[in-house]
């Protein structure tokens, strides 16, 4: 790994990754491909646990407190607010179950984003007889001010993200996170499109749970999220009652002795599956490497990786967002047609995109290089996809 600190700016690292030549992957929304260092400590992690006579009590936890550090300084949290568990939805249901909700009350969502912080919320929201409200934006209407609009006293939760999967159009959390409080609604985040990739600093934004996939820009394993509950809701009642979240559960002859003394913070959210002895290793590697990149540096470096390719979707004749208002790393594509269609067109030339409703997706990271977006943009115009002028484009 390198040091942390270092500023020097990141080239492609390609090479890390077990990526084909023939291959351009612009598909990390969708799912991140394994580093070599992650692969590696899988497969060591399917050795070990054939000879689990070389495993160890201590051996259950120490993994998982390593990736649960290493989690908590990509984000800029506490380790003691954060707990390890294996889906987004399994974080959303944690808040869902332990937030109020008043009959009448509102939940706030927006159109289009994540099944799994949508579901929760309509369950939630049935139960307490209370009302479900899906944000739409008007034309020309940022995310943000569609949010802050729709707030009023009658909210009592906004469960969004910061990056929308779709298009990558962002929202600003800092602000929302204001128009939040002074209505008193409890803000829940999925920020599995920001962490890893964008700099992210919870102490700016004070929300009331935060879930995180692993297996997307986290570059981890299926299987493995995090969700980072503060202090002021560690009292909240977890989804299970397992063995590893309570105290003194390091000492496996004394299992029998019951505790109502949970672990320490969070880590009473733990999910039953903690001493995973192939997914951990693998997140460790994932996390440790992130960690040494640093995010600043991945955003900086995806910066004009995510132009070119913004550029040349626009150039297509295809309609993207503003840079101004949407990420760099995740960019949404409207105008061609039959999206699908498309995406086909450029997977038979070996370049791996996605489709949500009528939007190409194509995410750009550390993987992708110039003679990847050059197959893209050669691609494309062979293609002739587009519906509008290059000259209606978004820049």
């Amino acid at each position: 790994m390198v040091d942390t600190k270092e500023t020097k700016p990141l080239g492609s690292q390609r090479h890390l990754f077990d990526i084909p030549r023939s291959i351009s992957y612009f598909n990390g929304a969708y799912m991140a491909p394994l580093l070599k260092c992650a692969r590696r400590a899988g497969q060591d992690g399917v050795t070990r646990k054939s000879a689990p006579w070389c495993v160890q009590s201590s051996d259950f936890f120490e993994d998982s407190e390593i990736v649960r550090s290493l989690f908590a300084q990509i984000i800029a949290a506490k380790p003691d607010d954060v707990a390890i568990i294996p889906s987004v939805s399994y974080g959303m249901e944690l808040a869902a179950s332990n937030l109020r909700v008043k009959p009448g009350q509102r939940i706030l969502v927006l159109a289009g984003q994540f099944p799994s912080n949508v579901y929760p919320w309509q369950r939630k929201a049935k139960e307490s007889q209370a009302r479900l409200d899906t944000i739409n934006r008007k034309d020309g209407e940022s995310w943000t001010d569609a949010i802050v609009r729709a707030l009023d006293a009658q909210v009592a939760i906004v469960a969004i993200s910061e990056v929308h999967e779709i298009d990558g159009s962002l929202v600003d959390l800092a602000r929302v996170s204001l128009a939040c409080k002074a209505v008193k609604a409890a803000l829940v985040l999925d920020l599995t499109h920001s962490v890893g990739v964008r700099s992210v600093d919870l102490r700016s934004i004070d929300a009331d749970a935060v879930v995180v996939s692993g297996y997307t820009w986290l570059l981890g394993p299926h299987g493995q999220a995090y969700v980072v509950v503060p202090e002021r809701h560690h009292t909240w009642r977890p989804i299970e009652c397992h063995w590893m979240a309570r105290q003194g559960s390091e000492d496996f002859v004394r299992l029998a002795t019951y505790s109502d003394v949970y672990r320490v913070g969070a880590r009473r959210f733990d999910y039953g599956g903690l001493a995973n002895f192939i997914l951990m290793p693998m997140a460790r590697e994932a996390l440790s490497q992130i960690l040494a990149w640093g995010p600043e540096r991945i955003e900086r470096a995806i910066a004009p990786r995510g132009h070119m390719v913004r550029t040349i979707l626009a150039d297509a004749g295809l309609r993207v967002e503003s840079s101004a208002t949407s990420a760099s790393h995740l960019i949404g594509a409207r105008g061609a047609g039959d999206a699908s269609s498309l995406c086909e067109h450029l997977a038979s030339k070996q370049i791996f995109t996605s489709v949500i409703g009528d939007v190409l997706r194509v995410s750009v990271y550390l993987n992708n290089d110039n003679e990847d977006i050059s197959r893209l943009g050669q691609a494309l115009h062979a293609k002739q996809v587009g519906c509008v002028k290059s000259s209606q484009r978004v820049a």
